[in-house]
């Protein structure tokens, strides 16, 4: 995902996934965001699992559900505007069994209400994974 802007920030980007009764899973690895770009997407599998895997430019919400929701976070990232900023990373339990919600900003903002949404949703006991490490880590 790219930005048009000339110093190549910003942006807004909608993903809709789904896969129903498919003999694979899904899986959406989004290899680059601007930073400061909003994301929002949605990812919805049955029964088959799914996967997404976010560049680590990716502020916002995340809510995971399935009958195995996975979240990994991996080693510490650099800035993604070179700034030196802490990416700072909240994680609570969903309101169902085997759920996690949480947000990821980098800097002391704390709160990413207003910033991107990113959706994962696996019916049918199906596994729901996301990477917040970025991907080809």
């Amino acid at each position: 995902m790219h930005s048009a802007r000339p110093d190549g920030t910003q942006g807004n980007f909608q993903v809709h996934a789904i896969s129903s009764f498919s003999p694979v899973a899904l899986a959406l690895a989004l290899p680059t965001l601007p930073p400061d770009a909003y994301l929002f997407l949605h990812a919805y599998a049955s029964p088959e699992p799914v996967s997404v895997a976010l560049p680590p430019a990716y502020e916002g919400t995340f809510a995971i559900s399935g009958g195995d929701a996975v979240l990994r976070a991996g080693p510490a990232v650099e800035d993604p505007r070179g700034l030196g900023r802490q990416r700072v990373m909240r994680i609570e339990p969903g309101r169902s069994r085997g759920a996690l919600n949480g947000s990821v900003v980098w800097g002391e903002r704390g709160v990413a209400d207003g910033m991107g949404s990113v959706s994962i949703e696996a019916f049918k006991r199906g596994r729901a994974f996301l990477d917040l490490g970025g991907v080809g880590e």
